[in-house]
């Protein structure tokens, strides 16, 4: 398996200081214009466009639910007039609400009240902008949410979290002005038996690294109690 790194902060990268840019999609087939009003109610940010600057975690994607070999497709996006928001300029807490939401994931009925009201203090209303750029939040970290809403770590904590393992980036195309401005300029066939060790070694690492942590760590900080 690649060395897939760590990053130093729960930030993301900074997009590229241009207007047209280079992203990768993992899929199971190509796609040559992705349709807007496609995709999964469920994921990070809502129904979107899935991309990622990083050819390795796309050829990951393209694996990953099948098992199969893949494709990855490389597009030039551009930005111009484009309403852009970058996880990078909101509070942690503002986007665990909007990962928790979007997610959907289920809890114990004792702890529904938490998440709801989390929810309810802390989420915002993404719907207007054309693009999204955050971290990707895989299931290694609703494990890390599961066990903040249950009051088991700190909203501290999950930061903390965040900085173990290489979760990668990625860029979400939001409205019909975005996915009109999105071109495909090739595509490379990636083999299974390479990507999807990967995408599960990533997993992993950030898991191991969990373990490690002294609880105490874990404990340190704001649980969601204090921040209802």
């Amino acid at each position: 398996m690649r060395d897939v790194g760590v990053f130093i902060n729960y930030t993301v990268p900074v997009f590229m200081d241009k207007n047209i840019i280079t992203v990768y999609h993992g899929s199971d087939k190509i796609i040559e214009k992705p349709e807007f009003g496609k995709g999964h109610i469920y994921n990070d940010y809502g129904r979107g466009f899935y991309l990622t600057f990083n050819k390795d975690l796309a050829g990951e994607w393209a694996v990953l639910r099948t098992g199969f070999n893949g494709y990855v497709n490389e597009y030039e996006l551009n930005l111009t007039g484009m309403n852009v928001l970058d996880t990078n300029d909101i509070a942690l807490e503002t986007l665990m609400a909007i990962l928790i939401k979007n997610r959907d994931i289920d809890f114990a009925e004792v702890f529904v009240d938490n998440r709801n009201l989390f929810i309810e203090k802390y989420d915002m209303d993404i719907s207007g902008y054309d693009v999204i750029r955050g971290m990707r939040a895989n299931d290694r970290f609703y494990s890390y949410m599961r066990g903040f809403i249950t009051g088991l770590i700190t909203k501290e904590a999950v930061g903390r979290l965040l900085t173990l393992g290489d979760w990668g980036v990625q860029v979400c195309l939001k409205s019909a002005k975005a996915f009109g401005s999105i071109k495909l300029v090739g595509y490379t066939e990636v083999a299974s038996d390479i990507y999807y060790k990967d995408a599960l070694g990533r997993n992993q690492i950030a898991g191991d690294l969990y373990r490690q942590l002294d609880g105490k760590v874990l404990r340190e900080g704001k649980f969601i109690t204090d921040l209802m």
